[in-house]
């Protein structure tokens, strides 16, 4: 497996590696989850951007049962930089801004349905022919990459659908 790193590899180098920022994301994840209790927390999504001189690393991450608090992001958030730096990715060090996925947003990874299941979800799905359908139902499990769905009215009736067919999903806020 090749690695991406910036040390030695000169400007071209860097250069090369913005060109291509999900290997350069790939290689932070990895250097990123090494470092987590997973049992405690995950990462759901690492992005790489430039910005004028700079390289901003953003990082989305959760606690496995919901609720990072702002504090967990601020610690995380100085810890990931220093590990940026010991792995000597980039020339200069880079900003690190880690946040919460927040419940409004949806979900982008099967990680944060991971964290729904046994509760209520709100899911856009392309069926055949592209149109699309838009229903809530209880997230039961995951099977891969397949979402295992229970009727909201308490049927025992399950429908499974493939992650690749969600055009999105969000939490639905229960009170």
């Amino acid at each position: 497996m090749t690695h991406f790193f910036y040390l030695g590899q000169g400007i071209n180098g860097l250069k090369a590696l913005l060109n291509h920022p999900e290997d350069l994301e790939n290689r932070i994840l990895q250097i990123f989850e090494n470092k987590i209790d997973i049992s405690v927390y995950g990462i759901d999504l690492v992005r790489v951007r430039r910005t004028n001189s700079k390289i901003m690393v953003s990082v989305l991450m959760d606690r496995v049962d919901g609720g990072i608090t702002l504090g967990e992001c601020a610690g995380w958030n100085k810890r990931f930089r220093g590990y940026l730096e010991e792995a000597a990715l980039t020339p200069q060090p880079c900003e690190v801004e880690v946040a919460s996925p927040g419940i409004d947003r949806p979900f982008k990874t099967l990680n944060q349905c991971r964290r729904a299941i046994g509760k209520k979800i709100e899911l856009v799905m392309v069926l055949d022919g592209g149109v699309e359908e838009k229903a809530v139902w209880r997230l039961a499990e995951l099977r891969g990459s397949i979402l295992v769905l229970e009727n909201e009215k308490g049927s025992p009736e399950r429908h499974e659908v493939s992650w690749d067919s969600v055009r999105s999903v969000r939490a639905v806020v229960e009170f």
